[in-house]
């Protein structure tokens, strides 16, 4: 019997295990995110928008609306304010006026004499005399004080006068 004839391997064949190499280790690849993508350089190619094209510029015009509203809410709480404080300084007039006038009369002054000791003492703490009268010993002064934001002036009424 014959042998059969070894066949010579391709060349192909020859080179594949000429190089082959040992595998080396490699690390995982840890998990990437993608590339942000390019806008495209045509109107054409551009993605469509999101929201209809009536509601650009809606945030602008909410938050000028906000700062409106904030603005008319101070404006008001400084009017609050300013009445608050033509109320305090009208009461506090009118006690010490009445006060000074009611002193005044134990002092021995006529009641004319009085009220003058307590209109100077009205106008000393900022405020106008609108009326002063006197029944025996007791004094009544009405004042009033100019508010600053308001049209119309606090008003204040004091009684003063010996224990009843």
């Amino acid at each position: 019997m014959t042998t059969p004839a070894l066949r010579p391997a391709s060349p192909s064949h020859r080179r594949r295990q000429r190089h082959r190499q040992p595998r080396r280790y490699t690390r995982p690849q840890l998990h990437r995110p993608p590339a942000p993508r390019r806008r495209p350089r045509h109107r054409e190619c551009q993605p469509r928008p999101t929201r209809p094209e009536g509601e650009r510029g809606a945030a602008s015009i909410l938050a000028l609306s906000v700062v409106a509203v904030v603005l008319v809410l101070t404006m008001g709480g400084l009017v609050v304010a300013s009445v608050v404080v033509a109320s305090h300084r009208a009461r506090v007039a009118a006690d010490l006026g009445s006060l000074a006038a009611a002193s005044a009369m134990q002092d021995g002054a006529s009641p004319a004499q009085a009220c003058a000791v307590a209109q100077r003492v009205v106008r000393a703490n900022g405020a106008a005399t609108q009326s002063c009268s006197s029944r025996g010993a007791d004094v009544e002064l009405r004042v009033t004080v100019r508010a600053r934001l308001w049209p119309d002036p606090a008003t204040a009424r004091s009684r003063a006068g010996p224990q009843r």
